[in-house]
């Protein structure tokens, strides 16, 4: 073997090694490590992943092996798509909707639908604590709200893509890993949901709030809801590190105020990126720039 050779390959498997590491401790910062690795070595992405999630199962961690093994296969089918040439819109969705059936089939294999096993309360009960303090007078059943769960794992999994494809370029710079571009890559400060998708967040925000016969159509309205909620936030989020760019920002003045919105002002931006649709603001703001 080649010394140069030698020399890639112990970046790579090191960059196997924090990419697994970084799934258990940091969860979804370990996204921009995870996609470096499918992107540029996929055989041993996948290879590490499945010896990692088996690990994880092997040693009773469920609940974690669930949730890394969908990151895993959203990232990576993710990045085997893109490669193809597909659409990062279609890409996306096929990726995300892979990353859930993973954890729904893999969550169901385990409890075989028993609300009785350990997994259900490790999923639910943090959720009930937090409903309960926002809703105290209300009774919520197990059953009724694992039925939200697919709409919350999507969100992660949208979230985990997400961050991924912002630092991914930090990750290569850091390992000395050569980026390649691809034309069906996404180009995040242009990331703009499809029209679509937009119409079907306003009838999931209307079917999600109105009493029907058809209690199916509710759940499946409020899933899409959570999904369409997070989805805008990363649009705003674009739209906010768009004018960052366009107007100069300095880097303590973005750092101050990505902490805003991390603390403060998370609905802001998602009504940001749900306007964005109506009033495309990078236009108007690219507009600016060349009339000044």
């Amino acid at each position: 073997m080649l010394p140069q050779q030698a020399s890639d390959n112990k970046k790579y498997y090191l960059l196997a090694a924090v990419s697994a590491a970084m799934s258990i401790i940091f969860s979804v910062m370990s996204a921009p490590f995870i996609r470096v690795l499918a992107t540029t070595k996929s055989k041993i992405f996948w290879l590490v992943g499945l010896v990692f999630v088996s690990s994880l199962f092997l040693l009773k961690m469920n609940l974690v092996a669930i949730y890394v093994g969908a990151v895993w296969m959203t990232l990576g089918l993710y990045s085997e798509l893109e490669k193809k040439g597909i659409t990062w819109k279609k890409s996306g969705a096929l990726s995300v909707l892979a990353g859930v059936l993973f954890g729904v089939i893999s969550f169901l294999a385990i409890t075989k639908w028993s609300v009785d096993h350990e997994l259900y309360k490790q999923v639910i009960d943090p959720l009930m604590v937090s409903l309960k303090q926002v809703l105290p007078d209300e009774n919520f059943e197990t059953k009724a709200m694992m039925l939200f769960m697919p709409g919350l794992l999507a969100s992660a999994l949208i979230s985990s893509l997400a961050v991924s494809l912002v630092f991914e370029a930090q990750i290569f710079k850091a390992f000395h890993i050569k980026r390649e571009r691809l034309a069906s890559g996404l180009k995040w400060l242009e990331f703009r949901l499809p029209d679509m998708f937009i119409w079907f967040s306003l009838f999931s925000f209307l079917f999600a709030v109105i009493e029907t016969p058809f209690q199916f159509l509710q759940v499946i309205a409020i899933n899409f809801t959570v999904i369409s909620i997070v989805s805008f936030f990363f649009q705003g989020i674009s739209v906010f590190e768009f004018a960052t760019r366009i107007f100069r920002f300095g880097r303590v003045t973005k750092l101050l105020l990505y902490l805003l919105i991390i603390t403060w002002a998370l609905p802001v931006v998602t009504i940001l990126g749900f306007a964005d649709y109506w009033v495309d603001f990078r236009r108007h703001m690219r507009k600016k720039i060349k009339v000044a």
